[in-house]
């Protein structure tokens, strides 16, 4: 499986990037709004991506490895 890096500048909290990306409820915020799972070591986080009658393009499951609160998040 390959890895994907990237940094980009944001301007916001650390905090408020954090939680949009180690949590179901951020990352439901800004990627797609169908996210389902846990946000916890070894637990899987799902988006799915539909079209507007509910035809699903895609999807992806992400196995969260690494929490650091306010730092990392893999």
């Amino acid at each position: 499986m390959a890895n994907i890096n990237q940094r980009i500048g944001i301007q916001s909290s650390v905090q408020k990037v954090y939680e949009a990306l180690a949590t179901t409820d951020g990352i439901s915020n800004w990627w797609t709004n169908d996210t389902t799972g846990t946000s916890e070591i070894g637990k899987t986080i799902c988006v799915r991506f539909n079209t507007l009658n509910g035809e699903e393009l895609g999807s992806m499951e992400m196995e969260v490895t690494v929490l650091n609160p306010n730092k990392t998040v893999q």
